[in-house]
């Protein structure tokens, strides 16, 4: 259990060039595992995972530019696209820039509109775990 009941995060990418680590809240973390193991597809899943992973980390907010990838939803937050890629449907994970930092906060899949408002509120409350302090950064 993490001291104090805060959230883990744990760092996941650094670019060359010194772009912005990419971390990776522990919740988060486990979610993703569980959807890997759940898509049949892992190894590919991870491939395009991989790719879109160092492509925010070199390109940081203008990621979003790539539009197949990457879009924009709301204030702070933003979503990785992985549209049919997996067996599960279309996997997206929720993530926000924060300080020097790219942060995954939660993945899901998208099966219309009621799951993308389940995602953000998540995102959302967890964004808010990391603004209070309640995050320790395992970098």
């Amino acid at each position: 259990m993490p001291p104090e009941g805060k959230v883990i995060a744990f760092p996941f990418s650094t670019a060359p060039d010194g772009s912005p680590p990419v971390l990776i809240l522990e919740s988060a973390e486990d979610e993703l595992r569980d959807l890997y193991e759940r898509s049949g597809a892992s190894p590919m899943l991870r491939a395009h995972y991989k790719k879109r992973i160092q492509y925010l980390a070199e390109h940081g907010r203008q990621a979003v530019f790539h539009g197949e990838w990457f879009e924009h939803l709301e204030d702070e937050l933003y979503s990785m696209r992985f549209n049919g890629i997996s067996r599960l449907g279309n996997l997206r994970i929720i993530y926000c820039f924060y300080g020097k930092y790219i942060v995954l906060l939660v993945p899901f899949l998208e099966q219309g509109s009621k799951s993308y408002d389940e995602g953000k509120r998540t995102a959302r409350a967890r964004l808010k775990l990391i603004k209070e302090g309640k995050v320790v950064w395992n970098n």
